[in-house]
This record gives C-alpha cells, sequence and structure tokens, in this order.
C-alpha cells in the first residue's frame, strides 16, 4: 500500500517549492535573448533604397560577431529568435509600388544585438511627362526631364512630351538644365496644375540642355503651354503693383492678359525672354526664367 503515500509526498514536495525565492524560479527557466553591446548588429551591402518596379535585389546580411546568428522579418515587426533565420541571400522584390522593410537582428546565447532596419522603395519605371500627366491623382509615378525653373522647394520639369511641376518638401538642391528622374504622387496643384507631390530625386542629377522656348500668343494662352518654357510672340509689359497671391499681371499691346508674373520680373519682356507657364486658379501664370 505503498503507492497510497504519494499524493502526500507529491504535496510536500510542492509545499517546498512555494517556498524557494522567486529569482530561483527565473534562473531554472529559459532566458530570452537580451539586448547587449557584444553582438554586433546586422548590416548589408544593400541597406535600402529606391529601386524600379520589377527589380530583384538579393539582400546579404552579416554581423561581426563569431558565432551569432541572424534573424529577420519583411513585414515589419521586430524579429526575435523565432523570426525566419537567415541561411542566404534575401530576394526583395515587389509588383506594386511601395516599401518592403526589413528588420534583422544577430543573436548569441541569451543576448541579442541592436535590430538594423533596411528600407527598399519600388517606384514604377520611368515615364515620359506626358505619360505622367494621365495619370490619376494619388497614384506613384516616376519621370525624367530637365528642370526648367527653380521656385525654393519646387521645380518645372519638361521633356519633349510636356512639362509638369514638381512639389519637394525641402529644396533638393539642383539648378536649371540640370535632367533628373524624381518620383511622387500625382496631383493637381491649386485645382488646375498637374504635378507631382512628395516628390523625390531617385538618382544624382546630371547635366543636361534646356529645351528652346516655345513662340506662344500670350493673348490665347492654353494649358498646352503650362509647365513649358515659352517666348511671347510679342513684347510684354508688366502692369503696376501685384495682383492676387502676390502675381502681377501684365499687358500685350494694350490688351490684359490671361496671365499674371510671379516673383520680380523686369518690365518689359522681349520675344526671346524665357517664360515658364504655370497655372493659378482662374488664369494662368508666368513663372521668370531666365534672367
Amino acid at each position: 500500500m505503498k503507492h497510497k503515500k504519494t499524493p502526500a509526498i507529491l504535496l510536500i514536495f510542492a509545499m517546498l517549492l512555494s517556498l524557494l525565492p522567486s529569482a530561483v524560479w527565473a534562473a531554472a527557466l529559459p532566458a530570452d535573448p537580451v539586448i547587449g553591446e557584444q553582438v554586433a548588429a546586422p548590416t548589408s551591402d544593400y541597406p535600402g533604397g529606391v529601386y524600379t518596379l520589377g527589380t530583384v535585389i538579393a539582400v546579404p546580411l552579416e554581423t561581426t560577431t563569431s558565432g551569432a546568428e541572424i534573424y529577420y522579418t519583411l513585414d515589419g515587426k521586430e524579429p526575435d529568435s523565432g523570426s525566419q533565420k537567415y541561411t542566404g541571400y534575401i530576394m526583395i522584390n515587389r509588383t506594386d509600388a511601395g516599401n518592403t522593410v526589413l528588420k534583422a537582428v544577430a543573436i548569441k546565447g541569451t543576448e541579442a544585438s541592436s535590430v538594423s532596419t533596411f528600407t527598399y522603395t519600388f517606384v514604377p519605371v520611368s515615364l515620359g511627362i506626358e505619360d505622367s500627366l494621365e495619370a490619376a491623382d494619388g497614384e506613384t509615378v516616376t519621370t525624367t526631364g530637365i528642370v526648367t525653373s527653380v521656385d525654393g522647394p519646387n521645380l518645372t520639369l519638361q521633356d519633349s512630351t510636356g512639362g509638369i511641376y514638381l512639389m519637394f518638401s525641402t529644396a533638393p538642391g539642383v539648378t536649371r538644365g540640370q535632367e533628373i528622374t524624381v518620383f511622387g504622387q500625382r496631383a493637381t496643384y491649386r485645382e488646375s496644375l498637374p504635378s507631382i507631390s512628395g516628390a523625390a530625386l531617385m538618382y544624382k542629377p546630371s547635366a543636361g540642355a534646356l529645351p528652346s522656348p516655345e513662340t506662344v500668343d500670350f493673348t490665347a494662352l492654353t494649358d498646352a503651354s503650362l509647365n513649358r518654357l515659352v517666348a511671347p510672340t510679342d513684347p510684354l509689359f508688366a502692369m503696376d503693383g501685384e495682383g492676387n497671391d502676390g502675381f502681377t499681371n501684365i499687358t500685350q499691346n494694350g490688351e490684359t492678359l490671361p496671365a499674371k508674373l510671379q516673383g520680380p520680373v523686369k518690365d518689359t519682356l522681349e520675344p526671346d525672354d524665357e517664360l515658364n507657364i504655370t497655372s493659378g486658379k482662374e488664369t494662368v501664370s508666368a513663372f521668370g526664367g531666365g534672367w
């Protein structure tokens, strides 16, 4: 009948265990990795960047800590020892515009490195400006052209197919005549001006050549001239004072034009002077170009 004593023995054993300090219990449990200075964070030869859709990136990871293993995620979550283990190149690509965020941590024993984060932005293949103009507002577009005017953080960009207004969050540090490739969201500025908002440079600007201005009759301006370099067919005269929104009204042969000039301009604009046409809410507006 010795087996009848077993429950009593187990009860006594459980009571004794309950008296042990909590620290003893904690020491007996497997420890989760903790962040420590001894383990170097993962690094990569491809630490993020901007790529066109269809590009496949083979991302290598490494840590300088011998014996450490790397774990990673691609869904933005923090990685740990339960995440995907790195065993070779991580292949990253996308079929839609957006960001893929790679997070990686190196773990050795009970210690973990800090988390490394790499962001890969995928954008559409560069389109001609004409095709970008046809994109719907909010659609991500990429386009290439020549910078024809610089207005603080905003630029006008032109190629052989058209022109578009670019709105950067900060001045991108480019000059007139440079060729740039940008991406951002198609937008309509001030209800009528075709533009790209949230613009960002995709590559370093390169040397280019300004397009020749198109000669237009300012008494019959159309949207076809928006964001393009143009020159007046006859001399223009800036009227005294400024109109709404800091624009100055102009006349041609005594007739007030459906256009305004922004910023400091010459009193008289000759046919060989360059302007860059943008659009206000009700009238077409001309930004000074070549002087």
